[in-house]
């Protein structure tokens, strides 16, 4: 058996088992789904807002051309180093309106976080917006197993409310290593985000570039919760007066909230 021979077999071994893998992965959440890629050209302009007009750089919204994927894009590289070093005062957990966030970690613009353990290694989660406006009904949260493979804004796992599942990006790239065994618990319990599983990153540097932080995060917020408002409650008193939303009680379209939220697609 020639050295050449072992190489290629060892080679195609592995493209396999990540096949086998990533098909188990899919598999295991028995959606229909489609990710970032293809519901971003779909998009209104207005959910395609550029970050740097939520960190302060820029002075007026710009429209994202690049998915949320800011490694090449020339503006994240001009802005990338303005807040390396962000203000002591976010450093905390903050409230705005009757929901949690907190600016230390890493915000996927579908709603999920992110945080970074010493080894390396990343928690994955859900944020206070989505926790309460479907976590917090879901009557199963779908996910994939130890040792299968998510990607960044790809399916990662699904929330399922009224027997209708709500597909959610995975913010990061990576292996499963770990699932949250007490999430029912931590969703009865939590209102600033709940962590589900715990990923070996693939590419950590290339993807904490497209998740907000600090500032931008906190603006990012206050942007879709008025966004919300605006879809739910257009041409009503509600609107005008600015008032907190009652999260327990909303009613929407899923449809509108997959796409528009969660940026995701459920194929019908």
């Amino acid at each position: 058996m020639t050295p050449l021979f072992v190489f290629m077999s060892f080679v195609f071994g592995v493209i396999f088992t990540n096949t086998k893998k990533t098909e188990r992965s899919l598999n295991s959440f028995d959606v229909d789904a489609e990710g970032l890629k293809e519901v971003f050209p779909d998009l209104d302009k207005s959910r395609k807002v550029c970050r740097y007009y939520f960190s302060g750089d820029l002075s007026s919204p710009k429209v994202c051309e690049n998915e949320f994927e800011c490694k090449d894009c020339p503006i994240h590289k001009r802005f990338a180093n303005s807040s390396l070093f962000p203000e002591e005062a976010y450093f905390c957990s903050k409230r705005i309106e009757n929901l949690y966030f907190s600016p230390c970690l890493f915000y996927h613009r579908g709603h999920t976080v992110v945080s970074i353990g010493k080894n390396g290694n990343m928690l994955m989660g859900i944020d206070s917006f989505l926790l309460n406006l479907l976590g917090k009904k879901a009557e199963k949260i779908a996910l994939p197993d130890v040792g299968d493979f998510v990607e960044a804004n790809e399916i990662g796992f699904s929330l399922i409310v009224d027997n209708e599942y709500f597909p959610v990006l995975s913010p990061v790239s990576g292996e499963v290593i770990r699932l949250n065994e007490n999430i029912t618990e931590d969703i009865n319990s939590n209102e600033s985000f709940v962590w589900l599983c715990a990923v070996k990153p693939f590419s950590l540097e290339t993807d904490l570039q497209s998740l907000l932080l600090g500032k931008e995060s906190e603006q990012w917020m206050k942007y879709e919760l008025t966004a919300l408002r605006v879809m739910l409650f257009e041409n009503s008193e509600f609107t005008a007066d600015g008032g907190n939303m009652d999260f327990a009680h909303l009613e929407f379209k899923s449809e509108k909230i997959i796409e528009n939220f969660l940026l995701s697609y459920k194929k019908h």
